[in-house]
């Protein structure tokens, strides 16, 4: 029975007496960003060489593809398919293992 009593009085001494204090309110999405801005403009660099020296270069890859000619420039020169690498690999200048 002490212990009994003992568990309801440690219970009652955990148990807060007035209710917790509801979460403050989200701050607004405007102040969330202006906090951050700082973070951002580090970020701008390393955005800018990944799009320069990752995805720029893909357009590069179309001319393997492409009847590629100077003056109609790489997106309107017409489709070549894998011609080219059929001239390549026959041409005998293919480096061998």
């Amino acid at each position: 029975m002490a212990q009994a009593q003992s568990a309801v009085a440690v219970a009652e001494r955990d148990t807060p007496s007035e209710p917790a204090a509801s979460a403050p309110s989200p701050r607004p999405r405007r102040a969330r960003l202006r906090g951050s801005a700082g973070v951002s403009l580090l970020a701008v660099p390393a955005v800018l060489a990944l799009l320069v020296f990752n995805y720029l270069p893909m357009a590069g890859l179309v001319v393997a593809f492409k009847d590629f000619n100077i003056s109609d420039g790489i997106f309107r020169s017409p489709w070549n398919g894998l011609d080219n690498f059929r001239y390549f690999f026959s041409s005998g200048e293919t480096p061998c293992c």
